[in-house]
């Protein structure tokens, strides 16, 4: 093993925090994958080994900040991309640009996605009231309950007056609706009845 393979091994093994920082600062500027940013720079570690790394929590900030980093640097590329287009390539960049454009819209949804993330705001507000202006407060309520239950002791007050004198007016209508009636009634058999005809005075003829 060479001198070169035997630092690169300590650095793996001993340093793994400066070799994954490393390797995040290559991919905030690489249009390539892991894999083949791996395999140009033996340095580092397999990708195995990279992304069991990735799990932890101060190497998940670099790697969240590194793909950020790489969102910004594939929008900045399609910007390039537009202004390289020509008639014969225009749809290899097009291709190009749509998967630049589609890996930033995923970690830059806020800021490249269709639709906007949703945003999550709490707000919390307190509210000191001293002890003199809860008691007025608690004394209107008191006044507000007593008011209200009287206007509703009233209002049964009032439905059961009114229960008391329907029984007499239901009377006096039903009453009222028989005479109707019977004079309706005989109204009509005054009509119906023939006319009585005129008696005629017998005539006497003389023999």
């Amino acid at each position: 093993m060479s001198d070169t393979d035997t630092t690169d091994a300590a650095l793996r093994h001993k340093k793994p925090f400066s070799s994954f920082k490393a390797f995040c600062e290559i991919l905030s500027k690489s249009e390539l994958s892991v894999s083949k940013i791996l395999a140009q720079n033996p340095q580092f570690p397999n990708e195995r080994t990279l992304y069991r790394w990735k799990e932890k929590p101060k190497f998940a900030v670099l790697w969240k900040r590194a793909r950020e980093a790489q969102a910004e640097h594939l929008i900045q590329k399609c910007l390039d991309l537009a202004n390289g287009a020509t008639p014969k390539n225009a749809h290899a960049i097009r291709v190009q640009f749509d998967i630049y454009r589609f890996f930033a819209a995923k970690v830059l949804p806020s800021l490249y996605g269709d639709k906007p993330s949703p945003m999550s705001v709490s707000t919390s507000v307190a509210v000191v009231i001293s002890p003199e202006r809860l008691n007025a407060i608690r004394a209107k309520l008191d006044a507000s309950r007593a008011t209200f239950k009287t206007i509703e002791e009233q209002k049964t007050k009032a439905e059961l007056r009114k229960q008391r004198t329907l029984p007499e007016s239901l009377l006096r209508h039903d009453r009222e609706h028989k005479q109707s009636t019977a004079t309706s009634r005989q109204r009509d058999a005054a009509r119906e009845q023939p006319p009585i005809p005129a008696k005629r005075e017998a005539s006497i003829v003389t023999a």
